[in-house]
């Protein structure tokens, strides 16, 4: 998989999640890191269906922070 052939906003995201994973102390990159990375932008089409659907951002949030607290560590 070659990086530099990722759109700005992907590269953006892949960088945000590498972020996520190494502050909560994990070895590897998970969807629901991506997903929180996807989210955390502010304008992408995941957040467009969101809104869209009537989903409520901060339930989300709390949603996905809490399946990250139940992936593996590292120490």
């Amino acid at each position: 998989m070659n990086f530099n052939n990722f759109t700005i906003k992907s590269q953006e995201v892949v960088q945000k999640a590498i972020e996520l994973t190494r502050q909560n102390g994990q070895q590897q990159i998970e969807p629901v890191h991506i997903l929180k990375a996807i989210i955390g932008e502010s304008e992408t089409i995941v957040n467009f269906i969101f809104q869209k659907l009537g989903v409520n951002p901060a339930t989300v949030n709390m949603a996905i922070d809490k399946e990250i607290q139940t992936l593996p560590k590292v120490s």
